[in-house]
């Protein structure tokens, strides 16, 4: 909704997005190749005669978007912004309690986990058969583990970890306008509160399970500090009960910002900057055992962050060409789970934490060299350094569940990218681009791991890092043909993409790792990257537009995406855990 006045405008938008769809999950490329399809999903399966995903996410989120602006003077305008939107959503899947993992394509299912040749073969007949039993969820032998439990507790549950996110931004800015120049300044407060916590779904048949920490009931150790929340004296959980975990991450942010943009006949000149403050914590709702009272209840300490953005853009015209450059210097923040040892049980904050730093200079060109096509270049380079991540994971060496700190994660990239606009006549045009760039590590990181039963170290360990590639595609080339009459437009691109990795994992290239190889294959086959193979994708879509009259207008379009039908890797990731390397 609009409201015009004399000197003011008033704008309302509101929106209610809200959906519910099954998820497929990335699998192990050995479960790929046995059933043969790059698109096969271990998620779903066949419940009493129905199909069944085992992954479903559930989003509601209503926004409400206002923005006032009001002339002051002649030459300046006031912008007044508020925004607030309230998120609820959640994920399901499966959970189990001291039984073997459901997830039909566990390492420990795979023919290659099997020394005995005869159990290898008949696992791989049984997925290359596509045995669903084998391949896919098994939802009638859940149920039947459930049933066989003479107390009724479950071995096998459908849990779903929800979020309920409220998020609000106040902005006020000021727009100038001086001779020759456009002068901007505010100021930007926000906050967000992200509630996280866990439910209980389906019970498979069963009556309940116990609120407990199922990692610490068989350990020797750490027997008796089971009880995933001491501010309960309720163990029983039913379906449609919280369990688990319960806590909340609070970010809170003040920026003020301004930028001035000069121009003078053919030259042009803009300077930014925006300098911000975040206090960042976290407050857990359940008192777990193994953590009790502050360790895991109620507020942690604040993670305080300063970051900025400085940025000078300039371009000069002459004629019809166009040089343009531009630097960015900036400080910025990380992303709040990357703050904490373990933010659902654990109020342990990473020690030592400062903001990434980031560079990233441009230089441009384009050029008109007649009225019908456009040709622009573009150089860049972009280097990131201190940046930092907790991997969750199962440590293999000492056998025990860790949280691993990776501090100094630094970058470099750098890249062209050409572009060409070409208008054949009044009804076809095409857009051609490169793309040629390297995104690899700069240095390698530091990695800590820590015992996540009691935030003991475990190791300080270097991760060999250095020189990998960070997985984007390094060499894209893109162009089209697009049509367009009486309404009609209709578009087929072609684009081949190479140069794409599986994104490196620290934990295996880390010096106390590799210092176990006992060879250079072995401590190769440790460090090795694979490389994606390339794709060439065809897409095609048609589209007519229909004016109902002066205030309305109908748009239909049909689009069909790889018109090829081919298979393609478009990512992929390594696995945290240790492969096992053949004699």
């Amino acid at each position: 909704a609009t409201r015009v006045g004399r000197n003011s405008t008033l704008n309302i938008f509101a929106m209610l997005p809200c959906s519910k769809r099954g998820l497929r999950r990335a699998s192990v490329d050995e479960s790929y190749s046995l059933v043969g399809n790059r698109l096969y999903n271990p998620l779903w399966g066949i419940d009493n005669g129905e199909y069944r995903n085992s992954r479903v996410a559930n989003l509601l989120r209503p926004e409400l978007l206002v923005a006032w602006d009001y002339r002051l003077t002649v030459s300046t305008t006031m912008h007044l912004s508020a925004d607030v939107y309230y998120a609820s959503e959640g994920v399901s899947s499966l959970g189990w309690f001291d039984a073997p993992t459901p997830l039909p394509d566990n390492y420990r299912y795979l023919p290659s986990y099997y020394d005995d040749h005869s159990d290898a073969s008949y696992v791989t007949d049984a997925w290359l058969r596509n045995d669903k039993r084998y391949t896919q969820v098994d939802w009638a032998g859940m149920r039947h583990s459930n049933s066989l439990q003479p107390d009724g507790h479950a071995r096998y549950v459908v849990e779903s970890r929800r979020e309920r996110v409220a998020n609000g931004a106040l902005t006020l800015a000021f727009d100038t306008k001086l001779s020759g120049a456009d002068v901007e300044y505010g100021v930007r407060l926000g906050g967000a509160n992200y509630r996280r916590y866990k439910v209980l779904d389906d019970l498979l048949g069963a009556t309940h399970i116990l609120d407990l920490d199922y990692y610490m009931v068989d350990d020797a150790t750490h027997y008796g500090g089971t009880k995933n929340n001491l501010q309960s004296d309720v163990l029983v959980v039913t379906e449609g009960d919280t369990f688990g975990y319960d806590y909340a991450l609070r970010r809170y942010n003040a920026d003020i910002f301004g930028s001035i943009d000069w121009q003078y006949g053919d030259m042009r000149l803009k300077v930014s900057a925006d300098i911000g403050s975040e206090r960042i914590l976290r407050n857990g709702y359940f008192e777990k055992e193994l953590f009790r009272g502050r360790g895991s209840y109620g507020k942690s300490q604040y993670v305080k962050l300063s970051p900025y953005n400085f940025v000078v853009a300039g371009s000069y015209t002459l004629d019809n060409h166009i040089f343009g450059a531009s630097v960015r210097v900036a400080r910025e923040s990380h992303d709040m789970d990357n703050l904490f040892f373990n933010p659902e049980y654990n109020n342990r904050v990473v020690a030592d934490v400062v903001a990434a730093k980031r560079g990233v200079a441009k230089i441009s060109y384009s050029v008109m060299p007649g009225t019908m096509a456009r040709l622009s270049a573009l150089l860049y380079v972009s280097h990131y350094k201190g940046g930092c991540e907790v991997v969750r994971c199962f440590d293999d060496l000492s056998r025990i569940y860790s949280n691993g700190i990776v501090r100094g994660i630094s970058w470099l990239s750098y890249g062209m990218d050409i572009g060409a606009e070409v208008r054949w006549n009044r009804m076809f045009s095409s857009n051609f681009r490169g793309i040629l760039s390297s995104h690899r590590y700069s240095d390698d990181a530091q990695l800590s791991l820590y015992d996540n039963r009691d935030n003991s170290l475990i190791a300080d360990t270097v991760v060999m890092i250095k020189g990998c590639h960070r997985g984007s595609a390094e060499l894209v080339l893109y162009g089209d043909m697009v049509f367009r009459y009486g309404g009609w437009t209709a578009t087929t691109s072609l684009a081949w993409c190479d140069g794409g990795y599986v994104e490196p994992s620290f934990v295996p290239r880390s010096e106390r790792v590799l210092s176990f190889a006992t060879s250079v294959e072995e401590r190769e086959a440790l460090i090795s990257q694979r490389d994606l193979p390339s794709a060439t994708l065809v897409n095609l879509s048609i589209s007519k537009r229909v004016e109902v009259d002066d205030d309305h207008t109908l748009s239909v379009m049909l689009s069909v995406n790889n018109l090829l039908g081919g298979s393609w890797v478009a990512n992929g990731y390594e696995s945290n855990r240790i492969r096992r390397v053949a004699n």
